[in-house]
């Protein structure tokens, strides 16, 4: 894969281009399938997504990071597609959440 078919790279040059993107929401490396399968050009990975699927409570904390990490490789690797997600909690934007390091 080189840098410019890199999932990552084809976000960035599609939110670049400003001409709006929409995005559809996966709970599971299935569930993006079915979003890739049906035309979206990124999916949206929610942590709450994943709280609610696979442990089956509201999203108030209770998953970890190796968790949405695990998750979130499971996904990676099920799809050609950009994965965006916005963290909320507990991390805020003044302490950037120590995700990367954890599905690289």
């Amino acid at each position: 894969m080189t840098l410019s078919t890199h999932p990552g790279s084809l976000l960035r040059q599609k939110v670049q281009s400003k001409n709006g993107l929409l995005v559809a929401g996966a709970a599971n490396a299935l569930a993006a399938r079915v979003i890739q399968n049906a035309g979206f050009q990124a999916v949206y990975l929610s942590g709450a997504g994943i709280t609610n699927t696979f442990y089956g409570v509201p999203d108030l904390g209770f998953i970890g990071l190796s968790d949405l990490a695990n998750h979130t490789a499971a996904t990676r690797d099920a799809v050609n597609l950009p994965i965006n997600d916005i963290p909320c909690a507990p991390w805020s934007a003044r302490e950037p959440m120590p995700f990367k390091s954890k599905i690289n």
